[in-house]
């Protein structure tokens, strides 16, 4: 496995792992649903993969 490649799956890992906290700790929804899921994982990888 290159490095980049493994480089990019923690950062998948990490993105999933934040939006799996930020689902249990959000006072709007316990349970988001599926296009919401969506549309705030992709954005927060976005912003993950910016950031790194």
């Amino acid at each position: 496995m290159t490095t980049s490649k493994r480089r990019l799956d923690l950062l998948f890992n990490q993105a999933a792992l934040l939006l799996y906290i930020d689902g249990i700790l959000s006072k709007k929804s316990h349970i988001l649903r599926n296009e919401e899921m969506k549309y705030f994982g992709w954005k927060q990888i976005y912003c993950l993969c910016i950031s790194y």
